[in-house]
Order: structure tokens, then sequence, then C-alpha cells
């Protein structure tokens, strides 16, 4: 999903959540690309990442949190990455879809002491990189007690809701609607429900009901409607099939029903319109 961004309001708030907290935090599309972030990535994870198996792992763990949050409902979720530093992910929503993520991290948590911490986190980067000259870069990372990790977590949920307030970070609706538009039009002899839209195209209902309004000035059920006409109309002129067959085609199996509707939406009937369609 494509994402219009206030790129420098973006940043100027988020400096705030990294003044007060000292924790790197950024932006995520779906996909998991990173668009913005405010605070310098660790050398630790940027020596990780310059082994391509190294960099893997920390792609398979951040989809991990990601599909966690998708699958979970929950408003954020706190985790240790593989090498164990502390992360957490937050969705970003527009009418209850998730449109992006929030993330802070890449700190130590007090739980243990940072010589435990560095002994772990030792042990499994050395699988990636000469750890030799890491142990400075790891030692100045941030270490923080759960309250003040949660206090964190806390506060960068209140900024995905802020941007989002804020229009910050807003979804691209016509890119939306163009999926919607084309699952349709490649689904017309199908069941065209709002619950199997919303499960195929993972847009919730309320969601779809908004994208469709705003694009068509058209309810969801009205616009299927107007593309099975449509394209009844164009079968009608371009095939010799019967109209029951195009009937059936545009996902009406009513013949009568059809030609009603027809009738009604462009006052003439199936018939009538294959006779002279200009």
């Amino acid at each position: 999903m494509a994402l219009t961004i206030e790129t420098e309001k973006l940043i100027g708030f988020l400096q705030h959540f990294y003044t007060i907290t000292g924790l790197r935090i950024s932006l995520f599309d779906l996909d998991f690309n990173e668009l913005i972030s405010v605070g310098e990535p660790n050398e630790i994870c940027y020596r990780i990442k310059e082994s391509s198996q190294g960099a893997q792992r920390c792609r398979e763990c951040d989809i991990s949190a990601q599909l966690y949050i998708k699958e979970s409902n929950d408003e954020n979720y706190i985790y240790n990455c593989h090498c164990g530093l502390v992360d957490a992910i937050a969705p970003i929503t527009d009418d209850d879809m998730i449109i992006g993520y929030m993330m802070v991290g890449q700190c130590l948590s007090k739980d243990i002491t940072i010589e435990e911490a560095w002994e772990n986190t030792s042990r499994i980067c050395s699988a990636f990189t000469d750890i030799s000259d890491l142990k400075k870069a790891f030692f100045e990372l941030p270490q923080l007690t759960k309250e003040q990790i949660r206090a964190s977590v806390y506060l960068m949920n209140a900024c995905a809701s802020y941007v989002r307030l804020k229009n910050y970070v807003k979804p691209r609706h016509n890119d939306l609607f163009t999926a919607i538009k084309e699952y349709i039009y490649e689904n017309l002899s199908g069941d065209l429900s709002s619950e199997i839209l919303s499960s195929e195209l993972l847009i919730p209902r309320n969601a779809l009901f908004k994208i469709v309004k705003n694009e068509t000035g058209m309810t969801l059920g009205q616009y299927i409607q107007y593309c099975r006409l449509e394209y009844a109309k164009k079968l009608l002129k371009n095939t010799e099939d019967t109209i029951a067959q195009i009937s059936e085609q545009c996902g009406i199996s009513d013949f009568n029903y059809f030609s009603r509707l027809f009738k009604r939406q462009y006052g003439v009937s199936p018939r009538e319109y294959r006779k002279n369609p200009d």
C-alpha cells in the first residue's frame, strides 16, 4: 500500500520522542521497508546486516513481529530480536486497517546484567561478523528497566495515533480503489460480498465502504451492480452469447431479475440494447 507522508513534520515530531527516550524510532510500510527513522542505528545492527545471512535473520525477525501484531490485534508487541536486543512494534491504522508500522528499540533490558547480555549477543553475532571490536558499541546501548521500556512503548503508541490524527501518514485511497476495482472485474461471475472482498483484499469492511463511496459516490453494493451491468453491455455488444449466459457471466443467476435491473439502469431491455447498442 502506498502512503503519503508529510516528511518534514513527521521527522520533527519523532525527534521529540527520540529526545525524551534516546531510542531510535522508525516508520515502516506494510512490506516492512523502512521509510523514515530518527536516531542513528547502532553499530551492532549495522555490522550484522553487512552479512547476507545476518540481514536475512534480521528481516525474518521483523516480519515475524509484523505478523504477530497483525494477527493478534494487540496495540503493541515488545520482543527480543534474534541477537537479544529489545525491540517493539505498533500498528498505524486507518479505519481499523493497518497501513504501516512504528518501531522502536535496539536497547537492553536491565533484567540481566550487561555482561550476561553481551555473552549471549556475542555468541549469536559471531556467526555473522567479527565481534572483536563491537563490545564497546554494545556497552553503549541504552539500558532500560521493564517500566521504562513499557513507558517508551506507550509513548510509541501515542505517536502512532497522533501521526494519523494529524495526517502525517495517510494511505493513498486511489491505489486501494484500483485494487478493489480490479478484483471486482476479475470476479464478476462470482460472489462479491463485502465479507469476501474484505478477506481477499485485506481491507476492513468499513474501509471498503468508505473508499468506494469516496471514489464513486455509490455504496459498495451499487458499485458492484454497476460493474456487472457495464460488463453485460460489453458482452451484449461484442458476443453472440445468449442473454441468459451473459446474466450468469455477470454474476446474476436469475435471468428475469437481470433483465429488470438492466432496463432500470439503461431504460431498455438487454434484447433491445443488443439490437441498437449505440
